[in-house]
């Protein structure tokens, strides 16, 4: 049992690991479909529901809806034969292996503009500190090309979530005005109607439709 023992792949390993949270975030659609979300809870004036935890946890179940044919084609890669890799090396070489599918991925869903500025900045660093030749498809430039992608989607669907809420605020406060109502918080009558029409709407089902629908196009 002690000469099995690998003291380098379990390092390996861990240090593998610890960085799958990172790639969760950053590399899958997990980052929009958590910030729209998280707009979509503030839109509606309910702070607390649902939790965070809960909307980490539909995010992750959509994100594996989406990514389904990435993971499986970067699981074969990882283990082409069944088998995990034992030695630290071996882990490394199916790491490199299993990147292309989340790279395709990213590229398929990153915008052009964003791409081309992280690539110029790219290429001044390399140029600055006298790097290698920096490529418009490199994973440290396609990440965070694709990470400002994600953010500018999710901000541009959450505003279009936040419009219709904006509306019911102002006709709601305007109304309490016109009335003489001073007194009543608007938002003991607003959280009402918002999760009211939202229900009615089946607006839950649409949202979680609509986001993964928007990497089918």
């Amino acid at each position: 049992m002690e000469q099995d023992f690998n003291p380098v792949g379990l390092i390996v390993t861990v240090t593998a690991l610890s960085f799958l949270p990172l790639i969760a975030v950053t590399a899958t659609s997990f980052l929009k479909i958590s910030a729209v979300l998280l707009i979509l809870r503030n839109a509606i004036g309910v702070q607390q529901v649902p939790s965070n935890l809960v909307l980490y946890g539909i995010s992750m179940v959509l994100s594996m809806l989406v990514m389904g044919p990435v993971l499986t084609d970067a699981g074969k890669r990882f283990a082409p034969d069944g088998q995990f890799p034992q030695s630290g090396v071996q882990i490394l070489e199916a790491i490199e292996r299993s990147t292309p599918p989340f790279k395709k991925f990213m590229l398929q869903n990153t915008d052009a503009k964003y791409l081309q500025a992280f690539h110029g900045t790219a290429k001044k660093f390399q140029e600055k500190y006298e790097g290698p030749e920096v490529g418009v498809t490199d994973l440290f430039v396609v990440m965070p090309a694709f990470v400002a992608s994600e953010l500018a989607d999710a901000f541009r669907m959450g505003v279009y979530l936040y419009l219709p809420f904006v509306v019911i605020d102002l006709v709601v406060s305007s109304a309490l005005m016109a009335l003489g109502m001073m007194m009543v918080s608007p938002m003991s009558l607003t959280i009402p109607i918002k999760v009211v029409l939202f229900v009615a709407v089946e607006g839950w089902s649409k949202v979680m439709t609509g986001l993964i629908n928007s990497y089918l196009g």
